[in-house]
């Protein structure tokens, strides 16, 4: 059936001749390889299997490899997820920093280009009234403001020249001082700089906290003293200058104290470390809080949140009136301990000196701050007011200088602080309704008593405290005949002028500035004194931060035309900083 021929039978002769005949013919040997190589490959497709049984086809071992690859993908992801959360956890710290630097460049670009436009200002009070007096009553005395401006500019000078930074200036030798690390004197002084038109000063203050001014601090602090004077300090500049960095400042400050709040009661403790927000309270007091370090921050923490549109401030705060008013008084006064844990008053010590004193002025100053819309704190005041009235009042032998004593554990003690000569101006500003003049006449007798403390002494300053006992109205105990620059009795002195413009509160403010200037007066600044009953006197070396927030500033406004801070738009915090009352 087939040809018999050599050329056209591949067969015949058997394989070797087969293969002879195909190593003769390139192309056939070419086309069996491809063949030989396709068939190996479908063969290894479809029969090779991977040690552990499953398959492992080149298709499948390249999905595997994809899935290695996700896989590390994966792994590198969730590695760059944990350093991103590390990261936020320093954005807080770093935001700060920040918006420090941001100011910086914004003040450069307004000084070297001055085209640039500016974000509007926010609207500010302005510190003088629409309404100046005329003539007469309530003008200024500019001759001695002038020299009151004087005396705190060799204060300041002073200061900014050996001590710049720090917290307070050691006036006689030019050295220095840190309770708080805080530059607690620039703070103090921020607002005086600007209610006295001291712009320059106050531009450098103002950098210095927008530059230097950290809370980063592992130290604890007075929550009262560094919210009255730090966030007190800064709210106020804040209020006159419109600048937020002073909000944002004070905020991060409120921000670290909100720990002191976490207690049973809501009753804070009285210090806290800035850093990590550990609080306590002092061991002397057996645990317990202090009236007036707890009650004395409402103003500031109220005005916050107001500014702030954050509530969280003023709730802590104005808790703590809740539970003072809910606790066992006696005839509207407090025992200056207070429980953190139940809200309790414990251990009966009542007094408008140290330790109690400035948490009255504060409910009367709340009300006020607030519109005089919360009737509970004017309610609070006007309870006190009256167990002040009838059990703390008493009058001196054989003059009937009025004073205020202390109850301890029931029994009457006639001493009198310094720090009591608060109570003249209060009992003026909250003079009201049926008992205005009541309360009016009681600020000025106290306030006549106190300065009856400076006129008495060799120095015509008044000492630490005073006791009535006698017939010689008052003494003065052995060692407590220093003065630290305190501010209470010209406190009063401007409070009192401002509310009747009787000149005698203008004449008791400047025999105590004639003899302040006289005596306290040294090389780089101004000095505490040891003793006011000897014209020889020792100083103690410590220019207070007060004294500049509140001593000068209140007789700078003494002499000044009622149209400066007037007292129907301002409430000054017990540092003597003002804040703006609520529309």
């Amino acid at each position: 059936m087939f040809p018999d021929t050599k050329e056209n039978n591949p067969l015949k002769g058997g394989f070797p001749r087969v293969v002879r005949r195909f190593a003769r013919k390139k192309n056939t040997i070419l086309g069996l390889l491809i063949v030989f190589a396709l068939f190996y490959f479908l063969v290894s497709v479809f029969t090779s299997t991977s040690i552990d049984g499953e398959d492992s086809s080149p298709i499948q071992k390249l999905r595997f490899s994809s899935d290695k690859e996700l896989n590390s993908l994966k792994k590198k992801l969730e590695t760059k997820l944990q350093e991103i959360e590390r990261r936020e956890l320093t954005l807080a710290e770093q935001q700060s920093k920040l918006e420090e630097e941001i100011q910086i460049l914004r003040q450069f670009v307004e000084k070297n280009h001055p085209d640039v436009p500016k974000p509007p200002p926010k609207p500010k009070p302005d510190i003088r009234s629409e309404n100046p007096p005329a003539s007469g009553e309530g003008q200024a005395d500019v001759e001695k403001r002038e020299a009151v401006k004087e005396a705190f500019m060799h204060a300041w000078n002073g200061y900014t020249e050996k001590a710049w930074g720090t917290d307070e200036l050691h006036p006689v030798d030019g050295g220095s001082g840190d309770w708080l690390g805080l530059g607690l004197t620039i703070l103090d002084s921020l607002d005086t700089l600007w209610i006295m038109d001291l712009k320059d000063d106050f531009t450098r203050a103002r950098n210095w906290v927008a530059s230097n001014l950290n809370f980063q601090k592992y130290r604890d602090v007075s929550l009262f003293e560094t919210t009255i004077r730090v966030m007190g300090g800064l709210l106020s500049a804040y209020d006159l200058s419109g600048d937020t960095v002073f909000l944002d400042k004070a905020q991060d400050l409120a921000n670290r104290f909100l720990p002191a709040f976490n207690t049973k009661s809501g009753i804070p403790r009285c210090s806290v470390n800035l850093a990590n927000g550990n609080a306590g309270n002092p061991s002397w007091t057996g645990g317990a809080s202090i009236l007036s370090e707890v009650g004395t921050i409402q103003l500031e923490f109220a005005y916050l949140s107001h500014h702030t549109k954050n509530s969280t401030y003023a709730e802590k705060a104005l808790k703590v009136y809740e539970v003072l008013n809910n606790a066992r008084k006696s005839d509207g006064l407090y025992s200056v301990y207070v429980n953190p844990d139940s809200g309790a008053l414990v251990r009966d010590h009542i007094t408008l000196g140290a330790l109690g004193d400035s948490f009255y002025e504060y409910l009367l100053k709340l009300w006020i701050l607030t519109g005089k819309n919360i009737d509970l704190y004017r309610q609070m005041y006007d309870e006190s007011a009256r167990g002040v009235i009838s059990r703390l009042v008493k009058k001196s032998n054989p003059n009937g200088f009025t004073y205020i004593a202390e109850l301890v554990g029931g029994s009457l003690v006639h001493k009198m602080d310094h720090l009591v000569c608060f109570a003249g101006a209060m009992f003026a500003l909250g003079a009201q309704g049926e008992t205005k003049e009541e309360h009016l006449n009681l600020g000025r007798e106290i306030t006549k008593t106190c300065f009856e403390t400076y006129k008495r002494t060799a120095t015509g300053i008044g000492p630490e405290l005073v006791r009535f006992e006698g017939s010689n109205d008052f003494s003065i105990p052995h060692g407590a005949s220093h003065y630290l620059l305190r501010p209470e009795a010209v406190e009063s002195f401007f409070v009192l002028w401002r509310q009747t413009h009787d000149p005698i509160f203008r004449e008791y403010g400047w025999e105590a500035f004639k003899a302040i200037n006289k005596y306290c007066r040294v090389k780089y600044g101004f000095s505490g004194i040891r003793d006011v009953t000897t014209t020889k006197v020792s100083y103690d070396n410590l220019q207070q931060s007060f004294f500049l927030a509140e001593t000068l500033k209140y007789l700078y406004l003494l002499f000044s035309d009622d149209s400066v801070i007037p007292l129907d738009q301002y409430v000054f915090n017990t540092e003597a900083h003002p804040l703006s009352v609520f529309s």
